[in-house]
């Protein structure tokens, strides 16, 4: 069977998916990817993809409409793939729920959103043969090789609400001392120059914010560590087999977003318990609609560095 699978979103929406595409490869199916194009390169010779389209790209759904595809796996299910649902119609869809009203932020009335994982097994459930017991790492992305173990400090995130302050980072790298790679886009420089200018003599720090995606997945791959908020690069860490810690903010892991899912790697999770503000959003804010900013800085540095030196 031909299907098309269309995700768009961030980084960690497509890491989420990437495990589905594989069995439904191995399930004897030609998989094709339609997302955006920031993220194609992701899947630059991966084993299970087909081919790639491009949603911005003239005449992408001419071009999607050549390949009579027998089925449409939707995992955004939002306007714009339903419109290429419609498009590319006799056929078959298989929808994923996305579940939107159990994210809005109400914390004293909040459920549990179901994982991306047990949502979209369901949806194509009828598409693949027996899953196998765990899934290898994300494939095709070659280690980057250091001359000594190192630990991965995220630097980016979207949103400031997702991400420790800069002086906490400084305070944590400074109590694990060793060799950090600060690791962010070319927008994040600033920000690990900042980090960077408090680390003390224990502290060997090395700033990564140029590099692309795939080179970025190949610093996670290497990595002893990755220390990171709810950030598209935690979910790459956690699809590398990456032991990988993720210090929650204004989001939690019961919006069913958390990385990880599909097994593999370890993962800890570290939050602020008891907070009748939080979760105050799905996304995040540039600043705390509070003012105090209490889910990031009443994190406990010290039992972080604990669970980060017990891994070692």
């Amino acid at each position: 069977m031909k299907i098309l699978l269309i995700r768009f979103g961030a980084i960690g929406d497509l890491i989420l998916v990437e495990p589905v595409l594989r069995m439904l490869n191995q399930s004897g199916h030609e998989v094709h990817l339609l997302t955006k194009r920031a993220h194609a390169s992701m899947f630059e010779n991966h084993e299970s993809v087909h081919a790639v389209y491009i949603w911005e790209s003239t005449g992408i759904i001419g071009e999607l409409r050549q390949q009579g595809f027998d089925a449409i796996v939707d995992a955004h299910n939002n306007i714009r793939s339903h419109s290429v649902c419609l498009a590319l119609w006799p056929a078959t869809v298989y929808r994923m729920p996305k579940e939107i009203w159990k994210k809005l932020p109400l914390p004293s009335r909040f459920k549990q959103v179901r994982l991306v994982k047990d949502r979209l097994m369901q949806t194509v459930r009828s598409l693949i043969s027996e899953p196998p017991v765990e899934l290898g790492p994300w494939p095709g992305i070659e280690q980057l090789r250091k001359p000594n173990n190192y630990r991965v400090w995220v630097l980016g995130g979207t949103y400031a609400t997702k991400q420790l302050p800069n002086e906490m980072a400084t305070a944590l790298m400074n109590q694990l001392g060793g060799h950090w790679v600060l690791l962010g886009s070319a927008g994040d420089e600033g920000k690990a120059l900042e980090i960077a200018r408090g680390l003390n003599s224990s502290v060997n720090a090395e700033i990564c914010c140029s590099q692309g995606l795939r080179e970025s997945a190949s610093i996670l791959a290497g990595a002893a560590q990755v220390i990171s908020g709810d950030t598209g690069m935690a979910h790459w860490a956690a699809a590398l087999h990456t032991p990988l810690h993720v210090i929650w903010g204004n989001t939690t892991p019961q919006f069913g977003l958390s990385p990880g899912q599909w097994g593999g790697s370890v993962v800890q999770h570290h939050q602020v318990s008891d907070l009748s503000c939080r979760p105050c959003s799905k996304f995040g804010y540039s600043h705390c609609p509070k003012g105090h900013f209490h889910c990031m800085r009443n994190q406990n540095l010290d039992s972080i560095a604990i669970a980060i030196k017990n891994l070692d």
